[in-house]
């Protein structure tokens, strides 16, 4: 899985065993409901935080939660 997770407020990337999980867990959650591997920035507000799914995703959705 190619990805980047970062707070909102500042960019600053998140890289943390919890953070981890939270990506996987994102990913196999939107393969499951959309059929299809997420692309681009997903961003969780209540979080504070946002995924950013590589480039080489083959079809692009962007979700704001």
């Amino acid at each position: 899985m190619d990805y980047r997770l970062f707070r909102l407020r500042d960019s600053e990337p998140l890289e943390s065993l919890e953070g981890l999980v939270l990506a996987r867990a994102y990913e196999a959650a939107w393969r499951a409901l959309h059929r299809c591997e997420p692309v681009g920035e997903h961003v969780i507000e209540s979080l504070g935080l946002a995924i950013d799914f590589g480039p080489h995703r083959n079809h692009r959705h962007q979700r704001r939660l």
